[in-house]
């Protein structure tokens, strides 16, 4: 079935895919939504970015544009493990329910728990909503399980991660049995699959590795051996490649997300940090700002493995590898989506490690794996000279953020006028009353010469090499005013 008509949904559906210029179903969506049409229960096993909400959406809605369900206040149930995928799962329901006056209520953290009972004082025809909520209210009765009809249990291995196992179990203890039950997710472990057989019954189940097979896989996978020194250049390379694109860089742990998001950052490259310490403000405005192309990269904790639904994200980068292998499926199904051509770079530490994922791709994914760690170095262009043995100096220069200078003032300078390739600048560390520029020896000099036309002020030049400590040579450099005054006190003296 190669168009949305012949899997049986109505025109107002096809109407506003049409609208939206959704052309025709994916995989997931060709075999999901005729049997959840037929009020199959289902459990379907698909990649990120291959469709998923739209296959349980489409006949979710139409069920209540044919009034299948919402009567006598029954109610469809979508749960989903975070608080960012809620928010994009209401999202496509509004666009697709759009004039349809169905009431659908969205409930998550950030919000005020008297609002949102308020809201569940009305009829309810959707619930969208993430666990914690969900539970919460049914304890203290403000929502009747018995009610609901149709459940989609989304991304449900993450919500096992997170440790919601046990609010899962409730769930599924709680709905009615006769209820419609789907579950959908990316992966499903040994726990997932377990819990799936025993709550879903005579569901039919679709595993789209085995059903979609090994043609027009979207995402070109990379393998880079590094080291700790080379790593950050390599990344640059990357970077600064006009393909990349919107970027995500996964790094493992909060304090290392800051970190590499502040080197980022001071190359003078518009980039955001995203981990689960920032507010839903906060992570609110880097997801708009990154989406509507004011940022170029974000730096991300796994938080942003799963369920963010960015389009567009053309480069992935494992800048450390995941914890699991099935983090790794998460987090490089970050590009590729909607079948868009993408590319992931991962960052390896030896052979064993390229194995492994190479193995792995075999296993879990219908694509051929041929390009290898010598690929992957040629395509980034990295020579010999930038593999560790690098002679990095430190060019500190006492003017800062008081002076208003940015890392940009000094990357446009630097590439201008000595043709450093940009990729090579180490760190641009710009303090309010200080810049500490990292360059390959062999631009030092040149580079001390034309930064210090900038404000004319002290200039001190350190060594630096693998970031090892060593004593700093330090120099003042006069400028032709100092030396003239200089010259006219002797004269004086005299």
């Amino acid at each position: 079935m190669n168009n949305f008509r012949e899997l049986g949904l109505d025109d107002k559906l096809l109407k506003i895919l049409k609208s939206e210029l959704i052309k025709s179903p994916t995989p997931i969506q060709q075999h999901a939504i005729p049997l959840l049409l037929n009020g199959e229960n289902v459990i379907g096993q698909a990649r990120t970015g291959s469709g998923k909400t739209l296959a349980f959406i489409l006949p979710m809605l139409q069920q209540f544009l044919k009034k299948r369900i919402g009567q006598n206040r029954k109610i469809a149930l979508i749960l989903s493990p975070t608080r960012e995928l809620t928010k994009q799962t209401a999202k496509v329901i509004e666009t697709f329910s759009a004039g349809s006056k169905l009431n659908i209520i969205t409930l998550h953290g950030g919000q005020s728990l008297k609002e949102q009972e308020n809201l569940l004082d009305k009829r309810i025809d959707i619930l969208n909503c993430a666990p914690g909520r969900l539970i919460d209210f049914a304890n203290r009765g403000a929502i009747d399980l018995s009610k609901i009809q149709y459940l989609v249990v989304d991304e449900g291995d993450r919500l096992l991660e997170l440790g919601f196992d046990d609010d899962l179990e409730y769930l599924l203890n709680h709905v009615p049995i006769n209820a419609q039950r789907l579950m959908f997710s990316a992966t499903f472990s040994k726990e997932l699959v377990a819990m799936a057989n025993q709550y879903i019954i005579n569901a039919k189940h679709l595993f789209m590795s085995e059903l979609e097979g090994e043609k027009d896989y979207p995402i070109t996978y990379y393998y880079l051996p590094t080291e700790a020194e080379t790593k950050f250049l390599y990344l640059m390379q990357i970077l600064h490649k006009k393909w990349a694109g919107q970027t995500i860089i996964f790094v493992n742990g909060r304090s290392s997300v800051i970190e590499v998001g502040k080197q980022v950052k001071a190359k003078g490259i518009k980039s955001e940090s995203f981990h689960a310490n920032l507010d839903a403000v906060e992570r609110d405005s880097a997801l708009r700002r990154f989406k509507e192309k004011i940022i170029q990269v974000m730096v991300c904790s796994d938080l942003a493995a799963r369920g963010l639904d960015i389009e567009g994200v053309k480069t992935v980068i494992n800048y450390d590898l995941p914890n699991s292998k099935e983090l790794y499926l998460h987090r490089t199904g970050r590009t590729g989506r909607a079948f868009e051509k993408g590319s992931a770079y991962t960052f390896t530490v030896n052979d064993k490690e390229i194995k492994e994922l190479i193995d792995y791709h075999k296993k879990h994914l219908p694509v051929k794996i041929n390009l290898y760690k010598s690929k992957a170095i040629e395509d980034t262009n990295v020579d010999s000279s930038q593999k560790g043995d690098v002679y990095y100096k430190t060019i500190v220069f006492n003017r800062g953020k008081n002076d208003k200078l940015s890392p940009g003032n000094f990357v446009g300078l630097l590439v201008n006028e000595i043709d450093i390739p940009s990729e090579e600048i180490g760190n641009i560390n710009v303090y309010d009353d200080r810049t500490e520029i990292e360059l390959p020896a062999k631009y030092a000099n040149k580079a001390f010469e034309i930064i210090k036309k900038i404000k004319g002020k002290k200039i001190l030049i350190s060594p630096k090499t693998g970031g090892s400590k060593k004593k700093y040579k330090t120099r003042e450099i006069a400028t032709r005013t100092q030396v003239s005054r200089k010259q006219q006190n002797r004269k004086k003296s005299k």
